[in-house]
């Protein structure tokens, strides 16, 4: 039942490493196609491994946060074609976008008593909030 899933994956992974040695061997022909087909690859990978793995759901919470990254690298491999400052901000964008997406997306993978235990930690690790609780800030 996995295998198709586990040759799959193979497949992604020897065409990943067929496009590295492509570009190592021809440097400045067909960067664009190879960039988005690596970063659709890498999509493929984390749909294959979100299959196999014990909560498949976690890739639909997921996908928009790729899909952002994939629209990034997409926008910044542009830039380095044509070198026009917009498409740098906008990959930047869709980047700072897609990392959002990943910390929603995993929240909601979380059960809801997460922003408790994570307040107590920021609490007790961090200087500044324990010197800094009501009342106990000293004046500057």
């Amino acid at each position: 039942m996995n295998i198709p899933y586990i040759v799959g994956m193979g497949v992604a992974y020897t065409a990943a490493l067929g496009l590295l040695v492509r570009r190592l061997r021809l440097p400045g022909r067909g960067y664009l196609p190879e960039k988005i087909l690596c970063s659709l690859c890498f999509v493929a990978v984390a749909a294959v491994c979100a299959t196999l793995g014990s909560r498949p759901e976690a890739f639909w919470h997921l996908l928009p946060a790729l899909l952002c990254c994939v629209a990034g690298d997409v926008m910044l491999a542009l830039y380095n074609h044509l070198r026009r400052p917009r498409l740098f901000l906008a990959g930047l964008g869709a980047f700072l976008a897609g990392h959002a997406l990943f910390v929603w997306g995993l929240c909601r993978l979380q059960p809801m008593g997460w922003p408790r235990c994570w307040g107590r930690l920021v609490w007790r690790c961090c200087p500044l909030c324990r010197a800094c609780r009501p009342g106990g800030c000293a004046p500057g």
